[in-house]
């Protein structure tokens, strides 16, 4: 989100600066915007919500023994924040290549 210009903090009176917590990003119109409604839906209800798994929740509070993290939850999990982590770099080298065509299709003109 704040890659893509979107402000993820406030400003305390106390002049300290606060990250959003998890579930107020998740419910802000850029994210969806960003993300998608269906990766909004699936991070909510894997990390967030007392209604999907609540994997995040669970983690940090201790509730999880190691066993669990290898479990389906755990895995998908582990899949969905590795591909929203390579997302951006893929789509980089996508720009890339399309940018590298252009300029060999003019150069054959």
């Amino acid at each position: 989100l704040m890659q893509e210009g979107v402000t993820t903090s406030s400003l305390q009176s106390d002049g300290t600066q606060e990250e959003f917590p998890l579930n107020t990003l998740l419910h802000m119109d850029e994210t969806e915007e960003i993300l998608g409604e269906d990766t909004v839906f699936t991070l909510n209800s894997l990390l967030n919500s007392k209604f999907g798994s609540n994997f995040r929740h669970r983690i940090a509070h201790g509730l999880l023994d190691s066993s669990q993290f290898g479990s389906t939850i755990g895995i998908y999990t582990w899949w969905l924040i590795l591909h929203l982590i390579f997302r951006p770099i893929v789509a980089g080298m996508n720009d890339e290549d399309e940018s590298s065509r252009e300029e060999q299709d003019k150069s054959e003109e």
